[in-house]
């Protein structure tokens, strides 16, 4: 058993650095930076260091220094809320439908499973805004605050 954990751990590295090099290729490809737009057509004009301030600059003034901040602080959040969700909700159905095998509460679970995964993550997302934040008024509806944008507080 742990030759096989090793194993998988290892494999899960091995996919995770291959995936991360792989995706920052990816993104590093995508052009559209407005601040480097902005700024090109003085390359020919300027010295590097010139050229750099003036990018920093463009960069500032555009708001494009803050911008991986605050959401990847609200995107990790929301991850780790969402997991903690999950599985305090998914082991003890586990440990239950494992101790009562084949009884109507472990096919409920099996069903109620299917129709989760069945739906689209957006229409549960639809769902929940509805219920969570136009009903019962405990969630923002418009979302956290960003950079741009202040949603609206909690109640």
């Amino acid at each position: 058993m742990i030759k096989y954990t090793f194993k998988r751990i290892l494999y899960m590295l091995f996919v995770f650095s291959i995936m991360t090099v792989i995706l920052f290729s990816l993104f590093n490809m995508i052009p559209g930076d407005p601040a480097r737009a902005e700024v090109e057509m003085l390359k020919d004009q300027l010295k590097p260091d010139e050229y750099e301030y003036a990018y920093q600059q463009a960069r500032e003034r555009l708001g494009l220094s803050k911008i991986l901040k605050e959401p990847l602080k609200t995107t990790v959040f929301i991850n780790i809320f969402a997991v903690i969700i999950g599985l305090s909700l998914t082991i003890p159905l586990g440990i239950l439908t494992a101790v009562k095998k084949n009884s109507t509460i472990d096919k409920i679970v099996q069903v109620l499973t299917i129709i989760g995964h069945s739906i689209p993550v957006f229409i549960f997302a639809l769902i929940f805004i509805y219920f969570f934040a136009v009903r019962l008024q405990k969630f923002p509806v418009s979302g956290m605050s960003t950079p741009n944008l202040s949603g609206t507080s909690w109640l």
